[in-house]
């Protein structure tokens, strides 16, 4: 198992997808964010939501895959 500063790899990784979870992380490139954004005044409602939840989800998918790779797995 891995270990980061003396910690147990789940605790070591825990702020990270509580962050993703609650919408903060921002781990998706800042590009793509920019310009999903830039969309925004552009797009129905239906759109804006589709784009909020996508962007929850990537940030998730990629804190996921982090958090597999520090355990090792």
């Amino acid at each position: 198992q891995a270990q980061t500063q003396g910690m147990p790899p789940l605790a070591a990784i825990l702020p990270q997808l509580m962050q993703a979870m609650s919408g903060q992380g921002n781990l998706v490139r800042q590009e793509r964010v920019t310009l999903l954004r830039a969309m925004r005044p552009y797009l129905k409602d239906t759109r804006l939501a589709s784009i909020d939840r996508a962007l929850r989800m990537a940030n998730m998918t990629k804190a996921a895959t982090a958090a597999l790779h520090t355990l090792g797995r």
